[in-house]
Order: C-alpha cells, then structure tokens, then sequence
C-alpha cells in the first residue's frame, strides 16, 4: 500500500493506493507463472502541497503499471472525510482525477487499478 498526505488550506488529505486481488487461496509463492496473470500496481504521483481550501487537489495516477503491458482500468474513491462533508472526485474512473473538498480535515482517498483480470496488490 502507498501514502501520500497533502495539506490543503487545513484539509489533510491522505491519499492511499491499495487493491484487493488476492483471493488468499494456494501456495504462499506469489510469482505468477508463465500463463499467469500478474496483478497491477497503483501509484499516487506527487502532490503539491499545501494548496488553499477552495483549490480542487489534482490525483494522478499515470504511474501505475502492469507488469503483463494490460490497459489500465482506474478507480478513486474517497474512505472517510471529516463529519459532515459532501467531497467528491471528478474523473473517478480516469488516470488524473480531481478531489474537490468542502470541509477541512482529513480524507482518505483510496486508488484501485485493475488489468481487466485483477485488482492492484
């Protein structure tokens, strides 16, 4: 799992790239094997940070791989915000995303690529 936390204009954001595509089952070897598939690896770009409260902060994402060369399928989503928010992702579903934040505090925004096969490990 990656981090990254971003100050804006109170608001600290932590931004997470984390997936779910291990079902747990088989060997504890997690080399793929030949004809297997090989889960992708979300990556947050840098952020600039700090950035006033009414700033939109930009997610990217454009680093994220696969090690099989598979098109990308992007997906952003916020965890947790500070009571009472109603933030949003605009381009939740795209590489460069962008957070807009209503409420100071802290939010957790979570990155989950996917190959066509599996998630992000």
């Amino acid at each position: 799992m990656i981090s990254k936390t971003a100050l804006v204009g109170g608001m600290l954001g932590l931004l997470s790239a984390c997936g779910g595509g291990s079902s747990g089952g088989g060997d504890d070897d997690d080399t793929p094997r030949d004809n297997e598939n090989a889960p992708p690896t979300a990556m947050i770009a840098n952020l600039v940070s700090p950035q006033p409260l009414s700033a939109q902060l930009a997610l990217d994402a454009n680093a994220s791989t696969d090690p099989d060369g598979d098109a990308l399928q992007y997906q952003w989503s916020i965890l947790t915000g500070p009571a009472g928010h109603n933030a949003s992702i605009t381009d939740a579903v795209a590489p460069l995303a962008t957070l807009v934040a209503d409420v100071p505090g802290a939010y957790t925004i979570q990155l989950v690529v996917n190959d066509g096969t599996v998630n992000s490990a």
